[in-house]
């Protein structure tokens, strides 16, 4: 008999714009408890749009995994174990070293995670962190990269990767 992970196979979606939901600060919560019963000499944070009350986004919940680096394959084989995976080949994410994806189940809904596993010396670390408090202390930068993602979609149709490469260019361009 099998037995159930806690996360689940992770479908990369088209880029979509959803507003804000407040439960995915709950299911970030939830599955930093369900990673930290596995990993406990890690330290794991919630970044990304969806740390950030009221922001639209992806509604993917973003998590930075910050990890000795001695550690890190003993926890990649971990997050295996949880039912983390590699980002499918057509994820812009599959190009980005140390990343997992999953999706968990809450209240009856599938949340999309990524986790980024980082070294704890890593300028990552605090990148991550001036980005994400950025965005939630600063009310002009929060609409700024709101309405760079609300021009992305009015566009139309476009890749993934595209979307990434936006994304990334307005966050490079803030940390500078």
């Amino acid at each position: 008999m099998e037995v159930s992970k806690p996360f689940q196979s992770y479908e990369p979606p088209p880029p979509q714009l959803k507003p804000a939901d407040p439960v995915t600060i709950l299911v970030a919560d939830a599955a930093i408890g369900i990673i930290l019963e596995e990993l406990t000499e890690v330290w794991i944070e919630h970044i990304g749009s969806t740390a950030v009350p009221g922001l639209a986004g992806s509604g993917i919940i973003d998590l930075m995994l910050i990890s000795s680096p001695d550690q890190i394959e003993p926890v990649q084989k971990a997050l295996d174990r949880l039912g983390f995976q590699q980002p499918h080949p057509n994820d812009p994410l599959s190009s980005t070293p140390l990343v997992r994806v999953a999706s968990m189940p809450y209240e009856g809904k599938s949340y999309l995670i990524n986790l980024y596993i980082v070294d704890k010396d890593s300028p990552r670390v605090n990148q991550f962190r001036t980005f994400r408090d950025r965005l939630r202390l600063d009310p002009a930068f929060r609409s700024a990269y709101q309405d760079l993602k609300r021009s992305f979609f009015a566009r139309g149709s476009l890749s993934p990767s595209e979307y990434t490469r936006v994304k990334s260019e307005f966050i490079q361009r803030a940390l500078s």
